[in-house]
């Protein structure tokens, strides 16, 4: 997943600052400290366990934020369309083939054809669309996160 890579002190998406300060935020809102970059080194699995463990915890403390749930939709649509696409490509040649040897109906035909070029260019940029999709939820992700001070300890002191 996207988020969990951008916390990793391996990954170059994001600043090492930005990164600081999202784990700074995470030990204050949940009191749980991430792998610093030589335990990353030394033990990568478990230093992306840590973080997508404490990815549930920031999903679910961001539950209900409308511009999220709209980010999260987008990169859920397009991985189920992505998968559905297989199916589609499936269907399509089955369908091509029927209008060709049984029923010539040129129109569903062509239609046939060109859900079938729509259905391999997903599967053919699929990663493309993934990593784009992904990101952005990431991005929003962390920048919302970063932004609620909802239940966080400088709220509780105030």
């Amino acid at each position: 997943m996207p988020t969990t890579n951008y916390l990793m002190f391996s990954d170059k998406t994001s600043s090492q600052q930005h990164k600081i300060k999202i784990r700074n935020k995470i030990f204050s809102d949940f009191r749980i400290n991430l792998s610093t970059a030589e335990e990353e080194s030394m033990d990568e699995h478990a230093a992306r366990t840590k973080i997508v463990e404490i990815m549930a915890l920031i999903r679910k403390k961001l539950m209900g934020n409308k511009f999220l749930l709209q980010h999260n939709i987008e990169y859920g649509a397009m991985r189920n369309a992505i998968g559905g696409s297989v199916l589609g490509i499936l269907l399509s040649i089955f369908n091509i083939i029927f209008f060709i040897k049984y029923i010539e109906i040129n129109l569903a035909f062509y239609i046939s054809i060109a859900t079938l070029v729509i259905y391999i260019s997903l599967v053919v940029f699929s990663k493309i669309i993934i990593n784009f999709y992904g990101n952005n939820y990431a991005k929003i992700l962390f920048r919302e996160y970063l932004g609620n001070s909802k239940g966080s300890s400088i709220n509780k002191t105030a």
